[in-house]
């Protein structure tokens, strides 16, 4: 079977003398620590991808296993690095402590969109998984582009492409492209795909249907429950993030679409506001170009990130959702007159030449069938999932509106009004006292506050259960949590 194959030690295809050599020391190498070969997928939207990773993953009898969105894996890997320089560890040192911190989690990294696009994520992935791959780790990946296709057209790319020859040799490489849409195919033989004006999610507001635009006003105030919403900030890793509207006793938000995909942000934001939000309404889509390719771009971001995390999204837009897209090219000299260069893929030019710009189309395809999705019954069960796993408001939005937020460092001491608040939400059972599995999940939503993610190093958890221990007993009381929270703020010890 195609899974079967990793774990198979030498490929059957036929290779170069010079080829056959590397593959049989890299061979060697695997055998000599038992590790398998990982697996690269890639091919076209709903082409059965992400969903057969996915039944890997949960089917593995293994522990050490992880699976990310490839947008998230390295967001957080930019941050570990960025800590790390701010504690004063440079060059390889720096590098070896962040590889130290992944393989510490997990043997095997499951990818869903694995993409390069961004030169900053282009030359630390070579030196990352370089290191990664050296010291065992087994990586299944899903991807819209085959290996040789990653960061085309890219700055600098040569310095990339050994890293393509690294992950191909580790990794087994399938085409899964499909003539078929099974996202699309499922929700038309569940008979869930509606026209616009009979679903609950997705409205069209052109302007003359009136009956959409109530409709859609009326889903805000049932979710909202007539509640007034006001507009809040979430204060991320030093960022604040604007949501003109959130309910104020449930994580919905509101914002329009030039909120989210006319302003400069990037990835981490979107994941910030994923993360903070079961359920967000994006106001007035307009019918997106390749002559606006930044905003484009954001779309694709943000809503792959919301998908990821299962948000529910609902929407209103100027037209029918598999209409998003206008796809009209612009002629050679119209694309000269604006500057244009075509091996931009940094979104610094207003406009890439559409001929150009199959990775974007290629998205875009993509996220037009995971709108689809989203409005599935099964889709929108998730919101259940989330608001079940978190006590009151998400931990993003918590930590953003407690009185100390207003300190600009996340080590100020807590006032006694905010040390209540933080007692009250993860004393979970009323009992008195803060258990270990309490603990965890405070330090590892406080580090998704802080840092982005919910990875806390043992030593961390550790260090911080022992100064937070009672002097005649280890126990968590109340008193030595005040105690702690007063002097070192939101912050773990390291």
């Amino acid at each position: 079977g195609l899974f079967g194959n990793m774990f198979k030690s030498k490929e059957q295809d036929k290779l170069s003398d010079e080829e056959e050599a590397t593959k049989k020391d890299l061979v060697e190498k695997m055998d000599a620590l038992n590790i398998p070969q990982g697996l690269y997928m890639y091919g076209g939207p709903g082409s059965g991808k992400t969903f057969l990773m996915d039944l890997f993953f949960d089917c593995l009898p293994v522990t050490g296993k992880r699976r990310v969105h490839f947008n998230e894996f390295m967001l957080e890997i930019h941050r570990t690095l960025h800590q790390l320089q701010k504690s004063g560890y440079t060059g390889e040192e720096m590098m070896e402590r962040c590889v130290s911190a992944i393989h510490e989690q997990a043997w095997l990294l499951c990818f869903d969109e694995f993409q390069v696009t961004d030169i900053a994520d282009a030359m630390v992935m070579r030196r990352l998984f370089e290191a990664l791959l050296e010291r065992g780790m087994v990586i299944v990946a899903t991807s819209n582009r085959e290996p040789d296709e990653l960061y085309k057209n890219g700055i600098q790319r040569d310095l990339f492409i050994p890293f393509i020859e690294e992950l191909k040799k580790y990794c087994f490489v399938t085409n899964m492209q499909s003539e078929i849409d099974y996202r699309m195919l499922l929700l038309e033989n569940s008979g869930d795909l509606k026209t616009n004006t009979e679903s609950t999610v997705y409205f069209v507001n052109d302007g003359k249907n009136v009956k959409d635009t109530a409709k859609y006003e009326r889903v805000w105030e049932k979710l909202t429950r007539n509640e007034t919403a006001k507009g809040i900030k979430l204060r991320v890793q030093g960022r604040e993030i604007n949501v003109p509207k959130a309910a104020a006793n449930d994580d919905i938000a509101r914002f329009s679409f030039d909120d989210l995909c006319g302003k400069p942000l990037g990835p981490a934001d979107y994941y910030a506001i994923a993360s903070t939000f079961h359920t967000v309404f994006i106001d007035n889509i307009p019918q997106l170009s390749l002559t606006k390719l930044n905003q484009m771009r954001r779309f694709i971001t943000l809503i792959d990130n919301l998908y990821d995390q299962k948000v529910v999204v609902i929407a209103s837009a100027a037209v029918e959702m598999d209409d998003l897209i206008d796809v009209g090219g612009v002629d050679e000299d119209s694309a000269a007159s604006l500057g244009i260069q075509e091996t931009d893929l940094l979104g610094t030019a207003e406009y890439v030449p559409s001929q150009t710009n199959v990775d974007e189309v290629f998205a875009f395809d993509r996220t037009i069938s995971r709108l689809h999705e989203m409005q599935k019954p099964e889709y929108l069960e998730h919101v259940k999932v989330r608001k079940s796993q978190t006590k009151g408001t998400s931990p993003v939005r918590f930590f953003s509106q407690m009185d100390s937020s207003q300190i600009e460092s996340v080590h100020s001491s807590l006032s006694e009004a905010d040390i209540k608040k933080l007692w009250d939400r993860y004393d979970t059972n009323n009992d008195g006292q803060i258990d270990s599995n309490e603990l965890k999940t405070m330090l590892q939503e406080i580090t998704l506050y802080t840092s982005g993610h919910k990875h806390v190093p043992k030593e961390v958890l550790e260090a911080t259960r022992n100064a937070l221990y009672t002097t005649d007993g280890k126990v968590i009381d109340f008193q030595s949590f005040s105690e702690y929270f007063t002097k070192f703020g939101i912050t773990c010890r390291y």
